[in-house]
């Protein structure tokens, strides 16, 4: 077995367990090398602390606008039972779909504990995090904003009868 004094702690768990690593990732007590950068071997790099808290604030965030939106959708259910007016499809669905806005917060739970959990990445895995982020945000900002049309269609609809 190979005599290993620094090496990534995965691969020296997995040495102890009796698996021998390649030799191009052992550093004997003689050499110190590191790992080479090739498409097979990626450079790892430890985790980005501006990714990690923006991840969390995104959770935060997240559940925060799902919370606030179950309880404005019931409040507007309420004003909207009122007026006795058939409602536009789009606030139809947004009404009977409230509780589809805890994906987002699942999702972002999802991604909040991928980071948090591994302390390297990958560049290509740390740039995957970073664009799934940003579409989680895009996508919460489309969805807010068709949203508030779609709650706010039937009060317009009723300013226009008459």
């Amino acid at each position: 077995m190979w005599k290993t004094t620094a090496i990534l702690r995965h691969h020296s768990i997995l040495a102890r367990q009796g698996f021998e690593p390649p030799l191009d990732l052992v550093t004997t007590m003689n050499e110190k090398q590191t790992p080479p950068s090739q498409p097979g071997n990626p450079e790892l790099v430890a985790r980005n602390k501006l990714l990690l808290i923006a991840t969390w604030i995104m959770l935060a965030v997240s559940f925060s606008i799902a919370s606030l939106a179950n309880t404005l959708t019931a409040q507007f259910e309420s004003v909207f039972a009122s007026f006795g007016a058939e409602l536009p499809a789009l606030t139809l669905i947004f009404l009977k779909g409230r509780l589809l806005w805890w994906i987002f917060p699942a999702i972002a739970l999802y991604i909040a504990i991928f980071v948090t959990r591994s302390p390297l990445y990958t560049r290509r895995t740390q740039n995957n995090i970073t664009w799934g982020l940003a579409a989680l945000f895009v996508t919460v900002v489309i969805t807010i904003t068709v949203s508030f049309f779609a709650m706010y269609q039937p009060i317009f609809n009723l300013g226009t009868v008459g």
